[in-house]
């Protein structure tokens, strides 16, 4: 949590991330695609959707009404 989060107690639903892969030993790379998909392989994903990422984050809008 930053200190941008909003208070804990306002919390009711966290977006889901995706779990990182292992650091490649591939030069020059952080994460490389033929050992990103074994790990998940290896971890028993049987499916893995790739998508261009954009710059940006989730955002959850919570709507109040003060009675």
């Amino acid at each position: 949590m930053s200190r941008f989060a909003p208070n804990p107690q306002w919390l009711i639903y966290l977006p889901p991330t995706m779990s990182p892969a292992e650091t490649t030993q591939e030069e020059g790379f952080l994460e490389y695609p033929r050992e990103a998909f074994a790990y998940f392989r290896t971890a028993g994903v049987p499916r893995v959707i790739c998508e261009q990422k954009h710059r940006g984050s989730r955002a959850v809008v919570i709507v109040c009404r003060r009675t």
